[in-house]
């Protein structure tokens, strides 16, 4: 699933002439959700109902070469963090990630990073993302490594139960308390991220991610929501008519 421009303005820098191929979500966390094997491919889910069938995830053409460097570190540092380093399960609903103190700069600025591509990139497939007038922030924020303070923007983290095995789900936004998130899947995560000035329960603001944070990444598990179960349902309902119709 892609967006086919080559060449034009980069949206990150000034610059003019060809892009490059750039994923919205690092192309690693499609491996996770493929059952059988790396020849298989993953159903993703978005919200029309018609489910598709990708090998590599989503991408676009959008950023210069440069750009898309600038971006590298960041997605080698989620890949590593979220597929690679250890996981260990802190009671049946909080799992701790990573080998050490995680590294909440690198973290932060992989998710603003996977927000702003989604923003920006043009696709149907994430067409409820949408930043806004803090696009330009975010983009200044990301050529000047900049993550902000714990509250700006807030991000909270969960570690998904696929009740029949993961599957990728569409970007979107949702509320929680008085607050508005971005939530962006990737892999078996999912990754809130605020995008207006709302507050939060005493609950919800302990998971946070924090530069105080010590250790391991806290992330919280949870199952699917009803309206993300329904989602996958919908879609597989339109799979199977789409499939008896072409079969007839």
């Amino acid at each position: 699933m892609n967006v086919q421009v080559n060449a034009g303005e980069c949206r990150m820098c000034p610059t003019v002439g060809p892009f490059v191929k750039s994923h919205i979500v690092p192309s690693a966390f499609v491996s996770p959700l493929r059952p059988d094997g790396e020849d298989a491919t993953v159903r993703m889910y978005p919200t029309d109902g018609r489910a598709k069938n990708v090998w590599t995830g989503v991408y676009g053409r959008f950023l210069c070469p440069e750009c898309e460097k600038l971006m590298q570190p960041w997605d080698d540092y989620g890949t590593e963090l979220f597929l690679q380093e250890s996981r260990v399960a802190q009671g049946p609903d909080v799992l701790l990630v990573g080998d050490g103190t995680f590294n909440y700069q690198k973290l932060k600025l992989f998710v603003m990073s996977m927000v702003w591509r989604a923003s920006v990139c043009g696709h149907e497939y994430f067409a409820r993302v949408r930043l806004d007038e803090r696009e330009d922030e975010y983009r200044q924020r990301l050529l000047d490594s900049d993550p902000g303070t714990s509250t700006d923007p807030r991000i909270i983290i969960y570690k998904l139960r696929f009740p029949f095995g993961p599957v990728a789900l569409q970007p979107c936004v949702y509320t929680l308390g008085d607050a508005k998130f971005i939530m962006i899947y990737f892999g078996e995560f999912v990754a809130y991220v605020q995008v207006d000035g709302g507050t939060l329960s005493a609950a919800a603001e302990e998971q946070v991610i924090s530069e105080q944070d010590a250790g391991p990444l806290r992330a919280a598990c949870r199952d699917l929501y009803d309206w993300e179960l329904a989602g996958i349902r919908e879609a597989a309902k339109e799979r199977f008519r789409l499939q008896t119709r072409s079969g007839s």
